[in-house]
């Protein structure tokens, strides 16, 4: 029993993270990810575990991260706002 409600408690913390920044709540962009990170922060600390679980680790947190990173946003905020909204928007008329 105790594992069926572990599976599902992990399946709704999943689904709130998924849907919760869909949901329309908050006003402004991105005001989501604080509720998130904190939801995040709290189930890790009801299982004892920390972010270095999911992947995250300050030690490997250096400029070329932060650089790959940084460049892999621009390029694909370039190529949604210049390539792939304009081709969305001539095939269904918006």
């Amino acid at each position: 029993m105790k594992k069926i409600t572990e599976i599902l408690l992990t399946l709704a913390a999943i689904a709130f993270v998924v849907l919760f920044p869909h949901s329309g709540i908050f006003p402004l962009p991105f005001i989501y990810s604080i509720p998130v990170l904190i939801f995040t922060w709290l189930f890790l600390k009801h299982y004892n575990e920390n972010f270095s679980t999911l992947g995250f680790s300050f030690k490997l947190f250096e400029f070329k991260s932060v650089f790959i990173g940084t460049l892999a946003a621009i390029v694909l905020f370039a190529f949604l706002n210049y390539a792939f909204f304009p081709l969305l928007e001539k095939i269904i008329n918006l």
